[in-house]
């Protein structure tokens, strides 16, 4: 909270407040703190790597130096406190190491206040000498709230503290989207926190951290702006690997906060960590008095006594920090709202979302948490009502195996009620409560098969491996509404047709007849074409390669060009079934060059470019309407939104090969080539193993690699890093240079598995 203090230095027993104003008016404080963190650099990667035990839980507005006492610091202690802000920066340095003193005696960890960070380099250089070698440190004040003009000044002296002294941290909070008499009218997130990052290099920022009051002295919360600003510094957050930082209101004022009761408390923790908040601050912990703005009491009143708030204060605190020992190393990957109407800005839990509330109506946060080194998955419920308790129902999808829930007297995992046979459970929860849960999940498996070839290069049609297919170089693949498969055969220029019953014909193209001719069936003529993709009629449309088109054949075999000599070498295609565009998309460099392409249904190219290479053979839609795209190039996988062009990467790190599963960026992948969506928006990617045109003979990656809709985990689903031909299960089979894939309705794959000529099948069961 923005609180201004005009401080009577002759008066060291008591903290005399001068409130100028409320921070939502935007008036600028003379003397102003931030809460701290009680973990240097070290234990921070600690933390990032989940050693850390529990998340740390401060207090602002600390007791007055006057109540420098045991019997003041052990009520902290006793309350789960972690870390003390320091209010007190004029007190002098031999006061201010008295407080430290009494800290450190009580298990305490105190975030330094220190006017001298305001002066010269000297000046800071001074107060760091004071200070850095005392066990009680946690970090120093920087500055609390700065405006946008102040944010480079921050970041300056944030910088200069780190070089000092790299174990302590310096500490930035920033003002919420509603203070606009201070921020006045911007982008909050771009202009604002986006900009603080940027100044102060993210790299260096050892947390964002925020102000955020909800409750209203007019008994109305804050909803919009209060999940609005929690939802950007978790994006932001996550964008950049940078923990995040919360205060919590337990005070009121006459202005226009009301001093929340327990089950608010509740909900205000709760509601921060359902956004992935690392360190939860409270305002107040002390009750100010003395100044022109009147403060209800806070945890403590100001003779030093505990209010009605410290038990349930103590008890949440404790639940905070046993829920912490796993919420610490977790990132919060998605957060939803449910109920009869939701605040403008949040979204509802998809219908595919692997956790389902039986009445959406009831009013709750549905957060999807992953552990981003294991890939574990965790759902936290926050019952938003903070007047009564309610009973949820929720059902989970079919490959969550059990459900437990993260015990708030150990921190360990529980047993739930969850039922196996129909993947639900139920759970009651107090006012403004959350509850964490585990999910168990079965281990994703596909049995691969041979659908269609001989396994030499040639042509011919027959059942099954009677046929054979010239994979000569990455060929495509998809399947029409009743299940017929649609086979690139780019060698023999031609688009082959194989039923569900596995019978391969010639669907159009002559075989061996390279050219660019219209017609029915055979009498059409093909150029090496690459890819296919079918519409919501069973028409497929076909990327001619050498022919620089777009083709359309009817499910009777009439083609047709929609767009010809137009588009450079085209090697991918996908299309909107519902807008009828098609995308397209080439692994030549010279032909991509960091380039889409549009076709409209009349046959309209527009040329989209975008903020990275698109070096790729790969595309495809998921259900959202994004563009999913395997960069051969890059050896990545990402999104493109269709609005925006905004690309945001989902797994591999662009320019980095290898066959590594993990999470997200975290994976490897080694030139991929076919992407499939599934019905779930879960992402499977044909292996490739070679740049386009490069020698294949060393393509090792010869895999089928799944990405988990919602938590971005790869896993191996099929083959592996040896090249071979071997029908079986798992990572048991073995392909040569899988290109294409495809998924039928039935959620049957098929992959184009180049270099054995042949058609793979896969189930899944």
């Amino acid at each position: 909270m923005n609180a201004g203090y005009c401080i009577n230095k002759g008066r060291f027993a008591l903290l005399i407040l001068s409130f100028c104003a409320f921070i939502f008016t935007g008036c600028q404080k003379f003397i102003t703190e931030m809460p701290g963190k009680d973990m240097g650099r070290a234990d921070q990667a600690m933390l990032l790597n989940g050693v850390e035990e529990g998340m740390p839980i401060g207090i602002y507005i600390a007791p007055p130096f006057e109540f420098t006492t045991n019997l003041q610091y052990g009520a902290i202690s006793e309350a789960n406190i972690d870390v003390i802000q320091d209010i007190a920066g004029w007190i002098s340095p031999v006061d201010k190491l008295t407080m430290l003193d009494m800290a450190n005696s009580h298990g305490l960890k105190m975030v330094v206040a220190d006017n001298r960070v305001n002066g010269t380099n000297a000046d800071i250089t001074a107060m760091v000498n004071t200070y850095i070698n005392h066990p009680a440190l946690s970090g120093y004040y920087v500055k609390d709230e700065p405006t946008v003009s102040q944010l480079q000044d921050a970041a300056n002296r944030y910088q200069k503290l780190l070089t000092l002294d790299n174990n302590h941290d310096p500490h930035v909070n920033l003002f919420p989207s509603y203070a606009t008499g201070a921020l006045g009218s911007i982008n909050y997130e771009l202009d604002y926190v986006e900009n603080w990052i940027q100044k102060v290099v993210a790299a260096n920022l050892r947390y964002l951290a925020m102000d955020n009051y909800p409750f209203m002295l007019n008994g109305t919360f804050r909803d919009v702006p209060y999940f609005h600003d929690l939802d950007v510094i978790r994006r932001v957050g996550l964008k950049y690997n940078i923990k995040t930082s919360g205060y919590l209101q337990s005070i009121g004022n006459s202005t226009d906060l009301r001093r929340p009761n327990a089950n608010e408390l509740r909900y205000s923790a709760y509601s921060h960590l359902a956004y992935g908040i690392k360190k939860p601050v409270w305002f107040s912990y002390w009750t100010p008095t003395g100044g022109a703005e009147t403060f209800t009491n806070g945890i403590i009143d100001a003779a030093g006594n505990k209010t009605d708030l410290y038990l349930p204060f103590k008890a949440l605190n404790f639940e905070m920090k046993q829920l912490g020992k796993t919420l610490v190393k977790l990132n919060a990957n998605a957060v939803y709202h449910t109920g009869t109407t939701i605040p403008t800005g949040t979204v509802r839990p998809a219908g595919n979302f692997i956790w389902q509330p039986q009445n959406a109506a009831q009013s709750m946060i549905i957060t999807q948490f992953i552990d981003p080194v294991a890939g574990k998955e965790y759902i936290m419920v926050v019952n938003k009502s903070f007047t009564g308790s309610n009973t949820f129902g929720f059902t989970t999808a079919n490959q969550v195996a059990n459900v437990k829930v993260v015990s708030k007297v150990t921190g360990l995992e529980e047993a739930t009620n969850f039922a196996v046979g129909s993947h639900s459970l139920s759970d009651t929860f107090l006012p403004g409560e959350g509850k964490l849960y585990a999910l168990e999940k079965v281990a994703y498996t596909a049995t691969v098969s041979t659908f269609a070839g001989a396994g030499v290069a040639g042509f011919l049609n027959g059942q099954g491996t009677v046929a054979k297919f010239d994979f000569v170089t990455n060929a495509g693949i998809t399947t029409d509404n009743n299940g017929n498969v649609y086979v690139a055969d780019i060698n023999n220029h031609c688009i082959r047709k194989i039923t569900p019953a596995g019978l391969v014909s010639t669907f159009a193209g002559n075989p061996g007849v390279a050219g660019n001719t219209n017609g029915v069936g055979t009498a059409a003529l093909f150029d090496h074409p690459s890819a296919v993709v079918a519409d919501a009629n069973n028409n497929i449309y076909v990327a001619d390669t050498w022919n620089w088109a777009l083709r359309k054949i009817t499910p009777a075999g009439t083609v047709t060009t929609v767009l010809g000599w137009v588009i450079p070498f085209p090697q991918g295609i996908t299309m909107d079934k519902n807008t009828g565009k098609f995308y397209l998309v080439s692994a030549l460099p010279s032909a991509s060059n960091n380039k889409l392409f549009e076709v409209s249904p009349a046959g309209v190219m527009t040329t989209r470019t975008l903020s990275v290479p698109v070096v790729s053979g790969g595309i495809t839609m998921d259900s959202q309407g994004n563009l999913v795209i395997a960069d051969n190039g890059s050896s990545n996988v990402y999104k493109v939104n269709t609005g925006n062009w905004a690309v945001t990467q989902i797994a591999g790190l662009a320019g980095t090969t290898g066959q590594t599963d993990g999470i997200g960026l975290n994976a490897r992948f080694e030139h991929p080539w076919g992407v499939a969506v599934d019905a779930s928006d879960n992402i499977y990617v044909a292996g490739c193993g070679h740049l386009f045109d490069a020698p294949t003979i060393a393509a090792n990656a010869s895999n089928i690699r799944r990405i988990e809709a919602g938590t971005n985990k790869v896993t191996t689903i099929a083959g592996g890093a040896v090249q071979g031909y071997l029908d079986g299960s798992g990572t048991a089979a073995r392909f040569t240079v899988p290109t294409g894939i495809t998924i039928a309705p039935d959620g049957t794959m098929y992959v184009v598995d180049k270099a054995n000529h042949r058609i793979r099948k896969m189930v899944s069961p």
